[in-house]
């Protein structure tokens, strides 16, 4: 049989194996702690009256250790301006160095969410259904809209 002739072609480009970390890796940082940075204990504008009310509902839900963020984000939330943001949040709240733990809050917010839904569908109900035998009607109109035309 005969040998087959080479093509004249080159040869496609490899992509190199990754050898390097993570560059998300925090492992390495938690392991020494920098003892100048500031922490975040309170935001710059704390909420007041029934929205404080209402936060720490929310962060009976949350882990002790990280629940006290929520309400400081939250209070970014409402004195943010410009750029809705989660940075933007973060600079309203007055959050110093720890930054990066309150991204970490924000994706506990959203692995807790559906029990921060019913946390606030409790409190829904409570403003306006407040006593025990009162009753809240809902309606839903799942008629098809028009989506083209007059």
């Amino acid at each position: 049989m005969a040998k087959r002739k080479g093509s004249s072609k080159r040869q496609q480009a490899q992509h190199q194996r990754k050898h390097k970390k993570s560059q998300h890796d925090k492992r390495e940082r938690l392991q020494c702690p920098n003892p100048d940075r500031k922490k975040t204990t309170e935001a710059r504008v704390p909420l007041a009256g029934a929205m404080q009310t209402a936060v720490s509902a929310m962060q009976a839900v949350l882990d002790r250790r990280i629940a006290f963020r929520l309400a400081i984000i939250i209070a970014g939330m409402f004195v943010a301006d410009d750029r809705r943001t989660a940075s933007a949040w973060f600079v309203a709240g007055g959050v110093q160095d720890d930054w990066d733990r309150f991204y970490d809050c924000l994706i506990s917010v959203g692995r807790t969410s559906g029990k921060l839904a019913t946390v606030v569908l409790g409190l829904v109900v409570q403003k306006f259904a407040p006593g025990l035998g009162d009753r809240i009607v809902l309606a839903m109109d799942d008629s098809p809209t028009s989506r083209f035309g007059k």
